[in-house]
């Protein structure tokens, strides 16, 4: 089975340990995969500068949302078919023109270019209205769940002071422990992680991580034994580079779509209309509190 929306000819590598590896293929061993994107600032840089000065970090710093969309190997072809359709009603077989990089490629669900409407999003009033509503219907039914945390660094710096926290492999955490427990160990299956990938110190350090965490045993809270169903780590792009970017990695799209809204709750409180077409798929709803949703500290 393939990850992304066409078919790939490449092998799997082996050693995910090494370094990080894009994942072109689902596992064969594999029944679950969670796939992870992020909302918001994942340093604490700029917060720290701003408690020292005794004042506000800026809004797009204070907060970091991240989100795992867990998909079982059996509802794979649903998700793909259904992501495919919308691309295909909207754009020539699903393929869009980029006024910035001035070129055609696979059309990418990315919440800032859709919320901000650059192409190839910059559809007639009519058609984008449709459009979005087409988005929210589809993330409300595919088959799929979500893990997320959300984190306000200021307010972690101010209660347990500054030390080497890394907010980023703190909301991951909490993700993959729970993933761990409730869907791997606790139904004997198996997983792998996909994170999108933002650049290679930024992956070289999560990866280091986890591959620490799962060598000592465990990942956060999950115990050696509920730990050892994880199959291998790896960090994809939104898009295939193999393909000239004309193949895309939708699944890390639905993640991209859902950890906009969740960052947007863990800032304010208040639940806007694409959280609440995601709200039911929080791991344990209708009391995901702390389940599938944590907001700390």
């Amino acid at each position: 089975m393939k990850l992304c929306i066409e078919r790939i000819k490449s092998n799997i590598v082996q050693n995910w340990q090494a370094g990080p590896t894009v994942l072109d293929h689902w596992p064969d061993q594999s029944d679950y995969i969670i796939f992870i994107d992020e909302s918001g600032g994942r340093t604490l840089k700029n917060v720290r500068k701003a408690i020292a000065m005794n004042t506000q970090p800026g809004i797009g710093e204070r907060h970091l949302a991240v989100a795992g969309i867990i998909i079982e190997r059996n509802n794979f072809p649903e998700v793909s078919d259904a992501v495919m359709s919308i691309k295909n009603k909207y754009w020539d077989n699903g393929i869009g023109f980029y006024k910035k990089q001035r070129c055609e490629k696979r059309v990418c669900f990315h919440s800032e270019e859709v919320r901000k409407r650059i192409a190839p999003f910059d559809l007639p009033n009519e058609t984008f209205d449709s459009f979005t509503e087409d988005l929210s219907v589809m993330m409300t039914n595919l088959p799929y769940n979500i893990i997320a945390a959300g984190i306000d660094k200021y307010e972690l710096l101010k209660k347990y002071g500054d030390k080497s926290y890394d907010a980023y492999n703190l909301c991951s955490t909490f993700i993959l422990e729970r993933f761990c427990k409730y869907y791997l160990a606790k139904n004997k299956k198996r997983g792998s992680i996909v994170f999108e990938a933002r650049g290679g110190k930024e992956d070289r350090n999560i990866l280091r991580y986890l591959v620490e965490e799962l060598s000592n045993g465990a990942i956060g809270t999950a115990n050696r034994q509920e730990s050892s169903f994880i199959d291998g780590v790896y960090f994809n792009p939104k898009r295939c580079q193999k393909s000239d970017e004309m193949k895309s990695y939708f699944a890390l799209e639905i993640a991209d779509l859902a950890v906009y809204p969740i960052m947007k709750y863990a800032r304010s409180g208040n639940k806007d209309r694409s959280f609440i077409a995601i709200e039911e798929k929080f791991h344990g709803w209708p009391n995901y509190s702390n389940k599938g949703l944590k907001i700390f500290p």
